[in-house]
C-alpha cells in the first residue's frame, strides 16, 4: 500500500479507533484544494451543457474539498491536540458540505452524517486534553474506544458504506 492509500485508511481508521497515533506520513501526498473528482481529460464543457456542468463542478469541488480535509485530518493526528481539532473541525464542515453524497446511495449520505457526528464527538473528548498535548500520547484514552464512532464502524453498515466510498472516492481523486 502506498502512502497515499496509507494516509486516507488512516484518517477513516483514526476517526474510528479514536486518534491511535500511528498515522502514516502522507503529509505531501494528500489531495489539494485544486484536486477534482472525476477530473476529464476533455475540453472545456458545450455551451449547451451549462446548467449542468455548474452543477457537475461544484460537485467536484466538494468532493475535492471533502478529500483535501481528509487528509489534513491524517496528518493532524501526528501532531498536536489542537491542530488535530482544527483539522476534525475542518473534516467534519467538508462531510456536512458533501450531503447529499455525489452520485452516492442514501445509505453512503446517512453514514457521511454519522461520520460528521463522529468527528464532533472526536473533537469533543480531544478539548479535555491540554491543547499542547501530542495526539499519539492521548489516542489510546478510553472514551475513545467507547465513542459513538467506534462503535459505529463496528456495527453500523451505513457508517462503514461511507468509509468505503471515502477509500474508493479520494483514493481515485488524487
Amino acid at each position: 500500500m502506498d502512502l497515499r492509500s496509507a494516509s486516507l485508511l488512516v484518517v477513516a481508521v483514526g476517526l474510528v479507533v479514536g486518534l491511535s497515533g500511528c498515522a502514516g506520513t502522507g503529509a505531501d501526498d494528500g489531495p489539494t484544494a485544486g484536486t477534482t473528482h472525476g477530473a476529464s481529460t476533455s475540453a472545456s464543457p458545450e455551451p449547451s451543457a451549462a446548467g449542468s456542468s455548474a452543477t457537475a463542478a461544484s460537485d467536484d469541488e466538494r468532493v475535492a474539498s471533502f478529500c483535501a480535509a481528509n487528509a489534513a485530518a491524517a496528518e493532524a493526528v501526528q501532531g498536536d491536540v489542537a491542530g488535530d481539532i482544527t483539522a476534525r473541525q475542518r473534516q467534519a464542515e467538508a462531510t456536512r458540505a458533501l450531503l447529499p453524497v455525489p452520485g452516492a446511495n442514501s445509505d453512503v449520505s446517512a453514514g457521511a452524517e454519522k461520520f460528521a457526528a463522529a468527528a464532533d464527538e472526536t473533537v469533543a473528548i480531544l478539548r479535555t486534553f491540554p491543547p499542547e498535548s501530542k495526539v499519539s500520547d492521548v489516542g489510546t484514552d478510553p472514551r475513545f474506544l467507547q465513542s459513538d464512532a467506534m462503535r459505529a464502524a463496528a456495527s453500523d453498515a451505513e457508517y462503514r458504506a461511507f468509509l468505503a466510498w471515502v477509500l474508493q472516492t479520494c483514493m481515485t481523486t488524487q
